[in-house]
């Protein structure tokens, strides 16, 4: 091989390489958890013992709360979420709530908590706290809209009414 067909070749191989690199780190989506981030993908456990992860409720509009029981604004807000659920299930979106397990007493409290509001949604459990570092839950409630591709497109930082949320998801329904 000559070498200018050589050096052909090595350029050749270098501009795919580069092309490579600008693709997988400029054009696939890398989780995260602000707004346009593919949201961090979670398996946790439910109440009923069952594991679900965040990427199961792909194609659906996903409200995804994280709360604790002893969160006064978590307690005002969590009827409303119920009520967003059932009004707009249909529509293709799931309400989901995520117990901060780590800042609970214990399970049962988180539990007790759900049954007293008669709370039917899913709710998953951050037993290990790996939810609330990943997200960066610094206050609760915090709240994540996803769009249908689980794409972030809105964060709420406290207590969320029915009208609020039934605004914020409207564009994503």
């Amino acid at each position: 091989m000559s070498r200018r067909a050589l050096s052909v070749l090595i350029l050749a191989i270098a501009a795919l390489a580069v092309g490579y690199t600008v693709y997988t780190n400029v054009m696939t989506a890398t989780p995260g958890v602000e707004e346009g981030d593919e949201a961090a993908d979670h398996t946790l456990p439910m109440r009923d013992g069952e594991e679900r992860s965040f990427s199961d409720y792909e194609g659906d509009v996903v409200v995804l709360n994280m709360w604790a029981s002893w969160c006064e604004p978590c307690r005002d807000e969590m009827p409303a979420l119920q009520e967003l659920q059932e009004d707009f299930e249909d529509d293709g979106l799931s309400v989901v709530v995520v117990n901060m397990e780590e800042l609970e007493r214990d399970r049962d409290t988180a539990l007790a908590f759900l049954d007293e509001f008669d709370i039917h949604l899913d709710a998953l459990f951050d037993e290990d706290g790996e939810v609330e570092e990943q997200y960066n839950v610094r206050r609760l409630p915090a709240t994540y809209i996803l769009d249908r591709d689980l794409v972030i497109q809105d964060v709420i930082v406290g207590e969320v009414t029915y009208e609020q949320m039934e605004d914020r998801i409207a564009p994503h329904l």
